[in-house]
């Protein structure tokens, strides 16, 4: 004739698509024979991929070489959708969209030139939400020249 609480805890595989039903069912029995049935539904929501971050070359750096690869930590996706990323790259901000469609975290602007400040940002897709990232920069180191002195005999 008391009330009884019962708590428990379900573990789910944790790549379950949103819009996934789940039904959990409890069956007590009293002493005396009494069952009592209760259901629980849960339905799967869409979890967005995180933001891009831990850019490299870090926000702000200088002296970058001409032929660096941009890096960024890889998003991800708690239904485990497959990610893909754009990224935005030039001299202006905000930067123009370069490339799109990547799979990996990382890109390849190309050799740049020196002495110049370039901003880029990343934005991950798990195909039904884009996460737009921050932007970030970096300079290329400055081209120094050389002067050798001519000898002559």
């Amino acid at each position: 004739g008391q009330a009884v609480t019962i708590t428990y805890a379900v573990i789910t595989n944790q790549c379950l698509a949103a819009g996934t039903t789940i039904i959990n069912l409890a069956q007590l029995e009293d002493s005396i024979g009494t069952v009592l049935t209760r259901t629980a539904t849960v339905t799967v929501s869409h979890a967005a991929p995180e933001i891009p971050s831990a850019p490299s070359p870090a926000n702000g750096a200088i002296n970058q070489p001409p032929d660096i690869r941009l890096a960024w930590f890889s998003s991800t996706d708690l239904n485990c959708d497959p990610i893909t990323y754009q990224v935005a790259f030039g001299t202006t901000d905000p930067p123009p969209v370069v490339a799109t469609g990547l799979t990996e975290a990382s890109f390849n602007p190309g050799l740049l030139m020196p002495g110049t400040t370039y901003i880029w940002s990343v934005s991950a897709s798990d195909g039904y939400t884009e996460m737009v990232g921050k932007t970030w920069s970096f300079t290329t180191i400055v081209e120094r020249l050389y002067y050798l002195p001519l000898i002559s005999k």
